[in-house]
């Protein structure tokens, strides 16, 4: 079952018709085809540095660990230490400045790690995943619908470093639409869509595959210090086309998770402005706890703990009830009061915690869109809601 209303699309699709919406990916659009999240690009770009220092004999340890133990090592250190992820990042920036090569070198590090080209890294990539990915290729059909002169997407934000939806673009996934989608992609101020084109903006950086030095963006924006640096200019480019695009048209994002403060602070500057942005986000719904009887114990054990520091307080009955229904006839005794109140107000404060976060997107500017990843169709239910919005044939 759906979470969303059919008439909840409504808007998207009126603005799909009048060529009014702009698409803003992140990096849920391309896992599907076996790239890695950001979390994973920061942990094997960290890897394969330490892995090379050991190598080169740069570190002064003794030890040539095998590569399979030096990942795992690395993945348990960095895990043990809770280092932000800016950190890490940061630290990565700082490690290939201090290399001969540095900026080049850099490049092609966050290449390798992306696609895993120079051999069987933790996410080599397959050309034939694209397409097996159901929300890339939903996301090529609403580009590609374009070209047959009716609907269509009026630009495209990228916050991937990936040219997956150029590839994508590049094949017919719509009828009557022909091959060699015309699409512009824009790294630079300097370069212009032109008419009848989709510009494709890649606000981050552009790293396709294979490698093509010259088609890398010069200005990729990677570490916590360049996005403050870029914050803080107004005149920045990646500043300009976000804001323009998430103000001058429907916006709907799609494999963002809104966790990059990046973004909120975007939306957060453009609340005030006379022009409140239309932007709609599909999202998981937020994931059921489901305790099971142990954790359902361990509340209730430290609750107990607690009774002395609040004026209302008390203990829920461990009583057991032999009268229920839902019971009666299974060869058991009963269930115990507390363990079924427990989990009744977890189920509440979840529903509450989800009000309160759509709630909080709206203040934002952001209307969600919510699915339930664990009902099928499963990986495909964000190319569902994705297809509901192209007109229907004939």
């Amino acid at each position: 079952m759906n979470l969303y209303q059919d008439e909840d699309l409504d808007p998207l699709r009126a603005a799909y018709r009048q060529r009014r919406l702009t698409l803003f990916l992140g990096a849920g659009v391309s896992i599907g085809s076996g790239l890695p999240s950001w979390h994973d690009l920061i942990l094997s770009m960290y890897y394969t540095s330490a892995a090379q220092r050991f190598r080169s004999g740069q570190s002064d340890i003794r030890w040539r660990p095998y590569s399979n133990y030096l990942r795992a090592i690395t993945n348990w250190v960095l895990a043990r230490r809770q280092e932000p992820l800016e950190v890490t990042a940061r630290k990565l920036r700082m490690m290939f400045a201090a290399a001969p090569g540095g900026y080049k070198e850099f490049l092609t590090a966050i290449r390798e790690a992306l696609y895993g080209v120079d051999g069987p890294g933790p996410h080599h990539f397959d050309h034939e995943l694209i397409f097996q990915n159901q929300t890339l290729l939903a996301v090529g059909k609403l580009c590609q619908a374009r070209q047959v002169g009716q609907y269509g997407v009026d630009a495209v934000v990228n916050y991937n470093f990936d040219d997956l939806l150029q590839r994508t673009l590049s094949k017919r996934l719509v009828d009557g639409a022909t091959g060699g989608r015309r699409n512009k992609t824009i790294t630079h101020p300097t370069q212009k869509a032109g008419a009848g084109s989709l510009p494709i903006y890649h606000v981050h950086g552009f790293i396709p595959f294979p490698d093509a030095s010259s088609n890398m963006s010069k200005g990729v924006i990677f570490t916590e210090d360049e996005f403050n640096r870029a914050a803080i200019d107004p005149y920045d480019w990646s500043n300009l086309v976000q804001l323009k695009e998430l103000s001058g048209s429907v916006g709907l994002m799609i494999g963002l998770s809104l966790t990059d403060r990046n973004v909120r602070r975007l939306l957060d500057a453009l609340i005030d402005s006379p022009i409140r942005p239309r932007l709609y986000a599909i999202l998981p719904q937020p994931k059921s706890l489901q305790p099971g009887a142990e954790d359902i114990e361990a509340i209730d054990a430290e609750a107990r703990n607690l009774i002395d520091g609040y004026e209302e307080s008390g203990v829920k009955s461990r009583a057991f009830v032999e009268t229920d229904s839902r019971i009666r006839g299974m060869g058991l005794k009963g269930r115990q009061v507390y363990q079924r109140e427990i989990g009744g107000i977890l189920d509440a404060v979840e529903r509450f915690e989800r009000q309160i976060l759509t709630e909080a997107y709206e203040a934002i500017g952001v209307t969600p869109i919510w699915y339930d990843p664990d009902v099928p169709p499963h990986h495909g239910a964000v190319a569902e809601i994705l297809d509901k919005l192209l007109p229907e044939p004939g």
